[in-house]
């Protein structure tokens, strides 16, 4: 008689070995020391597991390992936020989890009012000798997972055992400054929209710190002179390039050198970059190339001429309503947001 030998897959193989090893230390095995740095038998979040149908747990399954994998946004060291795959494992406190996702679902009443939440479960799989199963989670009253089974993993001693870095969600000068990573360019709209502004010298209470957040326009199709009258999709977007943070005579002369006034809000140059200007009182975006004006947002009390406010539903403003206005920086502040910034010209 002919013997056929079935393949099992690499991952099965070793949560299947993994499990059959907790087993036989019994439930006083303890995991010590450092999570390692290399997944030893469980490696990447094995997607076929992740995509195994939900079931119910057998009378007769006894888990000795639960695996969970999720993507995290984490901190490290020298390199800024990450989005991170990471792999956990528990092989204490199973007991309290399997009684939970043993409980039959709860039953729907007709007339009920539930809060569309959407509560999502981590994926998760339980091992024990020569099984693996993905536990389907009980639901409450309003189709939920039942909060038992929540508490019941979070409750879990998870040990990390791998972590792979997926791509960088925020560089660690973003991470240092405050800074999004993108911004929109609020000049690529249509100037009209705006007020030419008169000369805005700043108050004492608008000398600092000031942030200074610097940003190139990534698409040079989408940057209009003048800005741009079509649909606000068509908005260009900066990326981040540099940032510096200035305070006391450095922040008031930073401020000066943004606070001229213009005659119109209009420019019939396109500009390479931008900058945001924020601080206490001040909220700034500078036009970097172009005719480096100045986008200030101001709230201006009533009474206050419709067609230089932003609501131009009545003809006169109510008092605090605000006015979107354009005015213009110096060059020497350009130029020195760009050598701070490390802006490229």
């Amino acid at each position: 008689m002919t013997t056929t030998r079935r393949l099992v897959p690499a991952w099965m193989a070793a949560l299947l070995a993994s499990a059959a090893v907790l087993a036989g230390c019994g439930s006083s095995t303890a995991t010590t020391g450092p999570p390692p740095t290399r997944a030893t038998s469980v490696g990447h979040c094995p997607k076929t597991v992740l995509k195994r149908a939900l079931r119910r747990i057998p009378a007769s399954f006894h888990p000795v390992l639960a695996i969970e994998c999720s993507e995290d946004e984490v901190a490290v060291r020298g390199k800024g936020q990450w989005l991170a795959e990471d792999v956990r494992r528990a092989t204490h406190g199973l007991d309290r989890l399997v009684r939970a996702l043993r409980r039959p679902d709860q039953p729907v009443p007709r007339k009920i009012a539930c809060a569309a939440v959407g509560i999502e479960v981590p994926e998760f799989v339980l091992v024990g000798a020569g099984v693996v199963i993905r536990p389907k989670v009980p639901t409450d009253e309003c189709g939920e997972p039942q909060t038992a089974v929540l508490s019941a993993l979070r409750s879990l001693p998870w040990k990390l055992a791998h972590r792979v870095l997926l791509r960088q969600v925020e560089s660690p000068a973003e991470s240092a400054s405050g800074c999004p990573p993108a911004y929109e360019d609020l000049f690529d709209l249509d100037a009209a929209n705006f007020v030419p502004a008169k000369t805005a010298p700043p108050s004492p209470g608008e000398q600092g710190p000031l942030t200074v957040c610097a940003y190139r326009d990534t698409d040079a199709a989408l940057n209009h002179p003048d800005g741009n009258d079509v649909s606000g999709a068509d908005m260009e977007i900066g990326a981040f390039t540099g940032w510096t943070r200035q305070r006391g005579r450095a922040a008031a002369s930073l401020l000066i050198g943004l606070s001229g006034g213009r005659t119109t809000p209009t420019c019939e140059t396109t500009h390479p970059g931008f900058a945001t200007v924020s601080g206490p009182g001040v909220d700034l975006l500078v036009e970097l190339g172009g005719w480096d004006r100045v986008l200030r947002t101001e709230i201006k009390p009533a009474p206050y001429p419709a067609h230089e406010a932003s609501d131009t539903s009545s003809t006169t403003a109510t008092a605090g309503t605000e006015v979107e206005e354009i005015g213009q920086a110096t060059p020497a502040a350009v130029a020195r947001i760009r050598s701070l910034t490390s802006l490229a010209q």
